[in-house]
């Protein structure tokens, strides 16, 4: 499993689509018994495993049948799940007024990267780009 890693922020995301990946990830960051690493029940999520030589190490679950239902509910749990990610690097990187815009454009690179994985185009076109 190799992380995404987020551009010029210290942060790398993990994208998992089962309980045992996020196990192993747990078990690799030392994390022991915590009730909150359970995906049961979750559209969708996102995990924080902590800090490894000052790098945010997060996980992102992502259901192998979620691009099954529409794509307005997709983008949906998408935006939430990565607005959670954006909050995530702005209190990792001690950002408490990050602006606007530099929130709408994290925020966007976010949901475009995941949307992208979870609807790639056969033809190596990226999700969004006319025929």
């Amino acid at each position: 499993m190799t992380p995404w890693h987020l551009g010029i922020y210290p942060v790398s995301i993990y994208v998992i689509t089962k309980q045992k990946q996020l196990n192993k990830l747990c078990k690799r960051h030392e994390i022991k018994d915590n009730p909150e690493m359970k995906i049961d029940g979750c559209a969708a999520a996102v995990f924080n495993l902590g800090e490894i030589e000052g790098q945010l190490e997060l996980a992102l679950y992502i259901p192998h049948d979620l691009k099954d239902g529409s794509i307005a509910n997709v983008a949906s749990l998408i935006s939430h799940e990565c607005t959670h990610i954006v909050q995530s690097v702005w209190n990792h990187t001690c950002e408490n007024e990050p602006g606007d815009e530099a929130e709408a454009y994290l925020l966007g690179y976010l949901v475009y990267h995941f949307m992208d994985i979870i609807y790639p185009d056969n033809e190596g076109k990226k999700v969004g780009t006319p025929k």
